[in-house]
């Protein structure tokens, strides 16, 4: 009796054990989900996220992520364009790693040539795919801008860190945004990162600005002053050199993505900043469209607030010799192309009821 009674209790015992067992990998699984769920549907607390050292990419939240790329050059409204998106907070914004990755290699952050720029292509594409998927590991000249740089903890949205920000913390911040946003302003070639964007599934808004306006802007920005007056009047030449560089990423960036594949079609958008600037309650909409993402009410206070009518400022603030000047270090077809018209006189300039922008009945892929 006493043997019988043992072994009973002994299969009762396995039993609760294996019953135990099972219990505690169903809690464990629902467990594991719900962290998932929490990390990706709530904002981020100031816990730590474990394994930053792995692929911390979750598949699910990568198959359903917005991911936008604003592909402009330096002083086109980049950052007008890509705050509209950014604002959202749904997004996580990396701003601008183009700039960290030249300032962390000591380079000269006021250079964008295209030899100058080949020189971080792989490097910035490389990381375009790894942030795309909030993995930050290994990247030290992003921490070293953000713990230097305000504005960039700033764009991120994540100034309530404390210094120095770490990895884990960026890490939980960005995979609990369902959608992620950068600024790219020192890509010679969006095609040079048509692998990345495919694999990715990245919408680009491809963002232009008229050669003019865009050179009055470096100029005030760089501080250039003094320019050479008379009968072949010309800028300083590193404004100058700006000023090619800029129509010829213009050009280089149109037609080949125009002659490329259905996919560019599809997923790049050609946006002209006179238009965003002065028509935001038209063209943001059809970004958000663009991108698949609905609007809210804080997008439209953000439109209602906008100071319309800049996108033609420069008109008022250059003198028509330095106007000549700027039409003819950019070819002609750049003009066509994007829809803005020559002056030729004083009067033509200054006539603000005329556009100089020709219009476009419709914003639409390239």
């Amino acid at each position: 009796m006493g043997n019988t009674g043992n072994f009973m209790w002994r299969g009762r015992y396995r039993r609760s054990v294996i019953v135990i067992a099972a219990v505690l990998c169903l809690l464990l699984w629902i467990e594991s989900d719900a962290i998932q769920n929490f990390l990706t549907k709530q904002k981020y607390g100031g816990g730590i996220v474990s394994g930053v050292g792995d692929d911390v990419t979750d598949t699910k939240l990568s198959k359903r992520r917005l991911r936008v790329l604003v592909h402009a050059r330096m002083r086109t409204g980049s950052t007008l364009t890509a705050r509209y998106i950014a604002s959202n907070p749904d997004f996580f914004y990396v701003y601008e790693p183009g700039h960290m990755i030249i300032e962390y290699n000591d380079m000269d952050l006021s250079q964008d040539g295209f030899d100058y720029l080949e020189r971080i292509r792989h490097e910035l594409v490389d990381f375009m795919h790894s942030f795309l998927h909030c993995n930050f590991t290994g990247r030290d000249y992003f921490f070293k801008s953000i713990n230097k740089n305000g504005f960039q903890r700033y764009f991120s949205n994540i100034t309530h860190l404390d210094l120095p920000v770490r990895e884990a913390d960026v890490t939980a911040i960005c995979r609990s945004k369902p959608h992620i946003i950068t600024k790219v302003n020192r890509l010679n070639n969006i095609l040079f990162a048509s692998a990345v964007l495919k694999e990715d599934d990245v919408k680009v808004i491809h963002l232009v600005r008229d050669p003019r306006g865009f050179a009055n802007s470096r100029r005030s920005f760089r501080g250039f002053k003094d320019s050479k007056g008379g009968e072949h009047f010309t800028f300083p030449e590193k404004l100058e050199q700006d000023i090619r560089n800029y129509c010829t990423w213009l050009d280089t960036n149109y037609l080949p993505v125009k002659n490329s594949d259905s996919w560019f079609k599809e997923n790049v958008m050609l946006i002209r900043y006179e238009d965003l600037a002065d028509w935001p309650e038209e063209i943001v909409p059809k970004m958000y469209t663009f991108v698949r993402l609905q609007r809210n009410t804080q997008i439209q206070r953000l439109i209602k607030l906008s100071m319309k009518g800049k996108g033609q400022a420069w008109r008022l603030q250059v003198n028509i010799d330095e106007v000549k000047r700027i039409q003819d270090l950019c070819p002609d077809e750049v003009f066509r192309t994007f829809g803005y018209v020559k002056v030729h006189d004083e009067g033509q300039l200054r006539n603000t009821s005329i556009s100089l922008v020709k219009p476009v009945t419709d914003v639409v892929n390239i």
